[in-house]
């Protein structure tokens, strides 16, 4: 059996969702371990599939860095039901949440899922955008890690709340799509693990990625689907291109 207990008020929020600080009352491995507590803003999950989604992103984010490799690792995450609010205004009992490990030491945000990179990012810690390019061409253009953040320990990255991209939008509000790989490949500089791995150039995007959605490079937070749709034939175009270069057609 899980319990755990959090905080009233949340240390942190996004744009969707709440971040409480709490820790594990009960678990079989963890008892005693901070973690962190997520619940959305606006709305309550009554049923467990609700975070399908979430837990699906997570498990596939950890699946292509033990293929990486190189001291990433991604915290595991997992679903809790409320079971007391305390003072709480913000959560209700029997919402499900989810429960991720808690990160000890300075929290931050290398990249998006839309194409920001941070000057770290860029500089001393590009093994994480080597990681991202890796994952595109490891998936064969059909999809790709992002939204990287986390915490860094010598040469050791403990990495949250990522985003998986799809050519075919199915990992839910933050899966950018084709939209977010050819954002980050934009911008993107090889180097290290990815130097010499295939990617589309320049001249692929040429006339067909709008000033405004250019202007959103600059964004740290994370994107949403409904801010990042290309024309449908955009769409068309890109992903058979796509595809061909990362499987070296």
């Amino acid at each position: 059996m899980i319990k755990w207990e959090a905080e009233a008020e949340p240390f942190a929020e996004g744009r969707f969702r709440y971040a409480f600080k709490g820790r594990y009352t009960e678990h079989p491995t963890k008892c005693g371990q901070s973690i962190v507590v997520k619940k959305f803003k606006d709305n309550y999950i009554w049923e467990l599939k609700g975070w399908d989604s979430t837990l699906k992103i997570y498990s596939k984010a950890q699946e292509y860095a033990l293929g990486f490799g190189r001291g990433l690792e991604f915290t595991t995450c997992e679903t809790g039901i409320v079971t007391k609010v305390g003072t709480s205004t913000k959560v209700k009992v029997n919402e499900y949440t989810v429960l991720e490990d808690y990160l000890e030491g300075k929290y931050i945000k290398w990249c998006n899922n839309y194409g920001y990179v941070s000057t770290e990012a860029r500089g001393v810690d590009q093994i994480l955008t080597a990681f991202m390019h890796w994952s595109w061409i490891r998936s064969k253009g059909e999809e790709m890690v992002t939204d990287i953040q986390g915490v860094k320990n010598g040469n050791c990255y403990k990495l949250t709340d990522p985003a998986m991209l799809s050519i075919n939008r199915e990992y839910g509000v933050t899966d950018t799509g084709i939209e977010g790989m050819a954002m980050f490949f934009l911008i993107h500089q090889c180097s290290g693990p990815c130097k010499g791995l295939p990617k589309p150039t320049l001249a692929q995007f040429v006339g067909k990625i709008s000033d405004a959605m250019m202007q959103q490079l600059s964004a740290r937070g994370t994107a949403y689907t409904h801010e990042t749709k290309f024309p449908e034939a955009v769409r068309t175009a890109l992903i058979p291109v796509f595809a061909g270069i990362a499987q070296g057609k």
